[in-house]
């Protein structure tokens, strides 16, 4: 059996291989798991072993080390790399050496490796010459490179690799680089597609494509173009001919509604990749936002404005006031108007995101507050709203919204149809506790209550027969005369203690209440 060591610094890493593999049936003898080189290296002086599995990526002494000390004071024993696709160009100085067998990429199955150890065991067992094996390295690395080609483009636009990496590795890449202007495309692609759709799309936009451009795709799956042009100027102006030539292209080629197309600001320095493909997203994610059609450039979403602090507040003090008021109509048309005048405005996922959080808490406060609503229509309520889905854009986040103000406000009405009365005590509760601050108003009883006031001034008339001030002007006055009968207090006291600042005012007022002034009542009590 060959006698086989695995190297690599992450725990469950070292853990699964020992554990998931059938070293034995495959011919091995499995010794042990190491941290990093320096430890293996430490092993190798007392003991034999035919064959070693390490990753590239590790402390102190990393794979590559490894391998070429190993190469050269242990030549018997091979080695297979385990490698990432960043580390693919790094991990090829790997081939010059004649201990490496195989670079494996990760991530690897338990079943793709196995297959793997045993081709190894075979490896091992007929002797196969090193230029054999540099051979196979070389047509994997080929049969990879495709991919690697979009990943290493990827980390450029994505602000991940710098200029000095990118002169270092572009030859490589065999990408042309003209070193004039770069700027970036993005297409979107539906979710509902299905694959031969996205790959007829993708090969219509590569035909437009001349030597230096190249195409891939992001982690959303949008097809990102990489274009070069002699200056900003040029570039800018070919790149907008291009996007129309593309629309018109996919939509009588394929059949299928425009997409959605962002556009980048070209910029004159590769390491400026990033503001340009930032840009692009930033115009696909209005679009997508906005509900839009057809293309967008950056750099007309800048000349728009930014929504105004203060139309936003009079629309949402305006929504809250409609809410108090079970106007679900015109809640309805409220959050219409909002994100209407929205769409007029620059904006981002962000932006989008902070626009409809506040109308969220301002529905999450209403009914937080209210006491029109049962513990458990509150918490059905509140399911709702917390499992908000992902809005794809500002249409679908605005429809959600009026779905639960309309909901809110069809619960809120039954309730409401059912506790007038209740609504009445709790009115009289608060007068009765309010009557002797001196600007105790309807507002503010309607605040308490979370009701409007003229929807409130209705209900209180039909269950008392009389007005806010009415109501509120007896209780002062019976107040009033409670403390004539029970103190000494003079008449500007008591006023006072009933709510008036006014004593003149607080004695037409009682009077007018009573046909006696509060002298005349005071001795009508002895």
């Amino acid at each position: 059996m060959f006698k086989v060591l695995f190297v690599d610094d992450e725990d469950i890493i070292r853990e699964g291989f020992r554990s998931r593999i059938p070293w034995k049936e495959c011919g091995y003898d499995f010794k042990g798991t190491f941290e990093d080189g320096s430890q293996v290296l430490d092993y190798l002086k007392n003991n034999s072993v035919d064959l070693i599995i390490s990753d590239i990526c590790m402390p102190k002494i990393d794979g590559l080390e490894l391998s070429k000390i190993v190469s050269l004071q242990y030549p018997e024993i091979k080695i297979l790399l385990l490698t990432g696709y960043d580390d693919f160009e790094y991990a090829r100085e790997a081939i010059k050496y004649d201990s490496i067998m195989e670079l494996v990429l990760k991530p690897v199955t338990s079943a793709e490796f196995t297959e793997i150890i045993q081709k190894t065991a075979v490896t091992l067992t007929s002797h196969h010459s090193n230029l054999k094996d540099r051979a196979l390295l070389e047509e994997k690395l080929q049969k990879s490179f495709p991919l690697l080609k979009k990943r290493f483009l990827y980390r450029m636009v994505g602000g991940r690799m710098r200029k000095k990496e990118w002169n270092q590795r572009k030859d490589f890449i065999q990408l042309h680089d003209r070193q004039k202007s770069y700027q970036i495309l993005i297409v979107s692609v539906s979710p509902e597609e299905d694959e031969f759709i996205r790959l007829e799309k993708e090969e219509t936009v590569a035909d437009f494509l001349k030597k230096g451009d190249e195409l891939f795709q992001n982690r959303d799956e949008q097809i990102v173009i990489f274009l070069q042009g002699e200056n900003e100027e040029i570039l800018s102006q070919s790149t907008l001919d291009l996007t129309s030539q593309i629309m018109n292209k996919l939509k009588s080629h394929l059949k299928i509604t425009p997409p959605l197309i962002g556009i980048g600001k070209a910029v004159s320095k590769i390491e400026d990749l990033k503001i340009s493909y930032d840009g692009a997203k930033n115009s696909m994610t209005y679009l997508q936002l906005t509900g839009s059609r057809g293309f967008q450039h950056i750099s007309e979403l800048r000349d728009k404005n930014q929504p105004d602090p203060e139309w936003r507040k009079r629309l949402e003090d305006s929504f809250t006031e409609i809410l108090l008021g079970d106007k679900t109509e015109k809640a309805v048309e409220v959050i219409d108007q909002y994100f209407s005048k929205l769409k007029e405005f620059y904006i981002t996922t962000k932006d989008a995101i902070f626009h409809i959080n506040r109308l969220f808490f301002i529905l999450l406060s209403f009914i937080e507050e209210t006491d029109l609503l049962s513990p458990i229509d509150r918490n059905s309520m509140f399911s709702s709203l917390m499992d908000r889905p992902d809005w794809e854009s500002i249409d679908e986040a605005s429809n959600w919204l009026k779905g639960i103000i309309k909901e809110v406000s069809r619960v809120i009405k039954e309730k409401r149809e059912n506790t007038s009365i209740q609504r009445l005590v709790k009115a009289k509760q608060l007068i009765e506790k309010n009557y002797s601050l001196f600007d105790y108003s309807l507002h503010e009883l309607c605040r308490d209550l979370y009701i409007s006031p003229s929807h409130f001034s209705a209900v209180f008339k039909e269950g008392t027969n009389k007005t806010f001030v009415e109501y509120l002007t007896s209780v002062r006055v019976d107040k009033a005369k409670l403390l004539l009968k029970t103190t000494e207090l003079k008449t500007y006291e008591i006023a006072e203690k009933v709510g008036y600042r006014d004593p003149r005012y607080f004695s037409m007022i009682f009077k007018k209440g009573t046909s006696m002034t509060t002298s005349e009542f005071r001795s009508s009590l002895k």
